[in-house]
């Protein structure tokens, strides 16, 4: 069988062999459309190019990496991590990148059994990564700085020179949802956190007390509980809350996971939410409009967390630079977990 050529995904693309060329090779002076369309002829041709006399040629691999960090060895099945996944691939396949997955399960990096980052990008010669699930001082972080490859990670700060952020406004975000309950009548409210290795965890708690202050609310010290964004934990936490001889109103959480866990803390009390108890979360992961209640929370674009990550890789890619930071839009998904609180 005849091997397809460029002039063969010309002819069924419509357009020039130069075009399919530059689309092919994913040079910036071609439309979206018109390189998806050159993608979808070369798929339906089952062209074959020749990745390794190309990446001579060009000194380019046509590869880049994901280090995707999981610490609670859920993998792709995290209902947060999937579709940020999903939509990085998908944005980075269309471009006809390939993805290499380096996934580190388990304990992060230590001193005496540190992970270099920066010498798998060598080895592995990707032209680029995207990190996920990096946890603030993790020692492999500190050589970045030296690295002269873009680089894009999701809610954690990089000290490389051509890194980019990808987030939300976490701070803002609790401040919202703060407001919300205060306008409801609440003052007393609680916050179950994520661990403190979390950059967003930092950036959560001050939005909660912030968010508090702006409201006048006291916030004792006990009613700030440090969790570990999981559900178990959630669970423990919000049942130590309930223990005190004066419980909140209302309860906040870093994650839904943890929310889903303060659900049955509260029920397994006897407690009505959200009669008894108000809950907020934070992801807005499928699960939370299924719950009884559902949830309210704050809404993450998760698949455009994905695919801001993966645009902004391109652009320095193709451009030599991105922004220091991408924030992508978030809002409060108010819904029946939330009310007035008892007289």
């Amino acid at each position: 069988m005849r091997r397809a050529t460029i002039k063969d995904i010309a002819a069924l693309a419509g357009v020039s062999t130069a075009t399919v060329s530059k689309a092919l090779n994913n040079k910036p002076d071609v439309s979206e459309a018109t390189r998806a369309r050159v993608w979808e002829a070369a798929r339906a041709l089952n062209y074959q190019p020749n990745s390794l006399a190309r990446g001579l040629v060009r000194q380019r691999s046509g590869t880049v990496g994901l280090f995707f960090l999981d610490r609670d060895t859920q993998g792709f099945s995290h209902p947060f991590a999937a579709q940020v996944i999903s939509g990085l691939l998908d944005t980075l396949t269309t471009r006809g990148y390939h993805c290499l997955l380096f996934s580190t399960p388990g304990n992060p990096a230590t001193p005496e059994h540190p992970v270099s980052y920066l010498n798998l990008c060598r080895q592995w010669q990707v032209e680029g990564a995207v990190f996920m699930g990096l946890q603030l001082g993790d020692p492999a972080l500190e050589e970045l700085a030296q690295c002269e490859l873009p680089l894009v990670s999701i809610d954690v700060p990089l000290p490389a020179p051509r890194a980019t952020l990808v987030t939300i406004d976490n701070r803002r975000a609790m401040e919202e949802a703060v407001a919300y309950l205060a306008g409801l009548g609440h003052r007393r409210l609680a916050f179950v956190n994520g661990h403190m290795r979390a950059f967003v965890s930092q950036e959560r708690l001050e939005g909660f007390r912030s968010g508090a202050a702006k409201a006048g609310l006291p916030v004792p010290e006990e009613w700030v509980v440090i969790s570990d964004f999981t559900e178990p934990g959630g669970y423990r936490a919000t049942w130590g809350l309930l223990r005190q001889p004066q419980r909140p109103t209302a309860v906040l959480y870093a994650s839904d996971l943890m929310a889903i866990g303060g659900y049955r803390a509260a029920q397994e009390a006897g407690l009505a939410i959200p009669r008894d108890l108000s809950i907020v979360g934070f992801d807005d992961i499928d699960q939370a409009g299924q719950l009884d209640p559902p949830l309210t929370t704050i809404h993450q674009e998760r698949y455009e967390l994905g695919r801001s990550a993966a645009r902004a890789l391109l652009e320095a890619l193709d451009h030599g630079a991105s922004p220091a930071r991408i924030q992508v839009p978030w809002w409060l998904e108010r819904r029946a977990s939330c009310g007035p609180p008892a007289a």
